[in-house]
């Protein structure tokens, strides 16, 4: 046994006291998402071999051939219950007791209480075999790792080949996954895909027709085409003053304004993923872009936007819903936003009435730069116990997740138990595993994530073979922009908009990882100087604070703040990231 957290320990009788008196109940269903090449069968493989795992003993094969287990083994698995009402009733864990030979017996607990929980487990030794939707960062598994509470999953590469090609081909999934320390504690997502990393912005095209304009390239070309729709009836209602060029919620968590933000961020020269605290590699240098030249051109831009009544009045106090609500009634000429279909709750359709916006230029950068989000997500998806009997054939049941099939089967199921293969219109030989529709549930989408799949359980990687996103970026520009656009919307119209002349993609700043010291030192240092950025970009955008007078005295604050000590925190991990890689 290594060495446990006395502090873990402390915390969890503190904890207790509470636990018995209130007790734990399990959550119901909240909201769904998906995050996103062997074939597996019961008698896939007739050759086994024997392997100690632990105090049991089982009947393993090799690594890459399923069943995992000749004789199916039963592990404990627990997590935050998410939007899945009831773990163990999920055909997903049907099938990989059927396929793998592994029974999951399940006990989520309720989001809110997931932590609490997760803490007590750790301080009594009672921790499950297994955990998935783990619902913590990177940097707290990393602690619990080096206290003995999860397993190393990278002294068992051997039997995890998925895993190892999906390292070699990504340097930078395989830094965000590794501990300061050099072990391999949870899982975090991964997401190869262009078209699920780069920022979505879309802009009306039939209120471009309607005061006949293009689909701007520059942001000086944007703001003409915002004051048009601004002055004319630009959604032809014959109303000429119901129109609003530009909205969006710079709400916390909405993801509305982040969007559009990073479109208008890149074409400042500003490469992030992130709309405050935003940090950039300058010649090897972190820096804090919010305190550069480019974002004060950038906060310039959109006060001019604000000031002339060409963006809401509203952007600083609604909701992500409340925007959504004026774009569905077509009120909203350009945003950012999941797809116009999200934002305005139409079907599908809807999005061939959009174009999609991106690669803007400005006199602080001539290149039409379109920024793809980092390919690993920063919080932890599964995590091994490090008391299991059965960490060989854990190890390989994660690994089987970053498989062709795996990548389905975490999102979606498996085929002819929740999907089926589907032809695509108008492109003749092409397949998509489409989630089948059950009479019971109102959509297809409600039975995947309520009965075909744990959601977000087992969906570590984004599944990119088997959907839509190959067929439409290997297809023809006609065919694009034809039935695939009429079938997919706006995953079509950002292929079709990055295929424009001189367009260039580029990495954001990564997800670093920090050790156990910097993140406690660091936790305060970002609240803080978060926060206060927030505020200060709404400040300077509405004009409560002037650009130009005050912004000696906005750098002076983040200094005061801790900014120094808190990138020398990023400058320190970044190197190690790239040391490591």
């Amino acid at each position: 046994m290594k060495k446990r957290s006395k502090f873990a320990k402390l915390l969890a009788l503190i904890l207790a006291v509470g636990m018995l008196a209130s007790g734990c109940g399990q959550a119901t269903d909240s909201s769904s998402g998906e995050q996103s090449d062997s074939s597996v069968s019961a008698s896939e493989t007739e050759s086994s071999a024997a392997s100690e795992t632990g105090e049991g003993e089982t009947s393993e094969t090799a690594a890459g051939d399923y069943p995992i287990s000749d004789e199916v083994i039963t592990v404990t698995v627990t997590g935050a219950q998410g939007s899945t009402p009831d773990w163990n009733a999920t055909l997903q864990v049907e099938e990989i007791e059927k396929r793998l030979g592994i029974k999951l017996d399940c006990q989520p607990f309720a989001d809110d209480a997931w932590q609490t929980q997760l803490t007590l487990m750790m301080a009594s030794d009672e921790l499950p075999d297994l955990i998935i939707n783990a619902a913590d960062t990177m940097v707290n598994f990393a602690e619990y790792g080096a206290d003995g509470y999860i397993l190393p999953i990278n002294e068992y590469m051997d039997y995890a080949p998925n895993l190892a090609a999906t390292m070699e081909e990504s340097p930078e999934y395989a830094s965000a996954i590794t501990s300061p320390d050099g072990n391999i504690y949870a899982l975090a997502t991964y997401n190869g895909n262009k078209l699920g990393r780069i920022s979505r912005s879309f802009i009306n095209k039939v209120w471009l027709e309607n005061v006949g304009m293009d689909v701007p390239t520059t942001v000086d070309e944007l703001y003409d085409v915002l004051v048009a729709f601004r002055d004319e009836d630009a959604n032809g209602n014959g109303d000429p003053d119901d129109e609003i060029p530009f909205s969006t919620s710079f709400a916390v968590g909405a993801a509305n304004g982040t969007y559009a933000e990073q479109t208008l961020l890149s074409a400042f020269g500003i490469v992030s993923n992130k709309a405050t605290y935003v940090l950039q590699d300058v010649d090897g240098q972190v820096q804090l872009m919010d305190i550069s030249e480019n974002y004060k051109e950038y906060l310039r831009y959109m006060n001019k936007l604000y000031s002339e009544g060409l963006m809401d009045s509203e952007s600083f106090i609604q909701t992500g819903e409340e925007f959504r609500a004026k774009a569905a009634e077509d009120r909203v000429g350009f945003y950012g936003d999941a797809a116009p279909i999200v934002a305005a709750s139409k079907d599908i359709s809807y999005d061939s009435d959009f174009a999609w916006v991106g690669g803007l230029t400005s006199s602080m950068n001539e290149e039409r730069t379109v920024v793809l989000d980092p390919p690993a997500g920063s919080n932890a998806v599964c995590a091994i116990s490090a008391t299991t009997e059965y960490p060989v054939e854990l190890v390989r049941l994660l690994d089987y997740f970053y498989s062709d099939e795996g990548t389905l089967a975490g999102a979606r199921g498996f085929e002819g138990v929740s999907w089926e293969w589907e032809e695509v219109p108008g492109v003749p030989d092409a397949e998509v595993a489409t989630v089948i529709t059950v009479d019971e549930y109102p959509s297809a989408e409600e039975f995947r994530y309520k009965k075909a799949v744990i959601n977000n359980g087992f969906q570590i990687v984004s599944p990119y073979y088997g959907t839509q996103y190959p067929v439409i970026i290997e297809a023809d520009d006609e065919t694009l922009a034809g039935p695939l656009l009429e079938e997919y919307g706006w995953a079509a119209l950002i292929e079709m908009g990055t295929r424009e002349e001189g367009i260039t993609m580029v990495d954001s700043f990564p997800n670093l990882v920090y050790t156990s010291d910097e993140s406690q030192e660091r936790a305060t240092l970002y609240n803080d100087i978060s926060l206060y950025l927030a505020n200060a970009k709404a400040q300077f955008i509405t004009g409560e604070m002037d650009i130009d007078a005050d912004w000696e005295t906005h750098v002076n604050t983040l200094n005061q703040m801790g900014l120094e000590r808190i990138l020398e925190i990023e400058q320190a991990a970044y190197d190690r990231m790239n040391s490591e890689e």
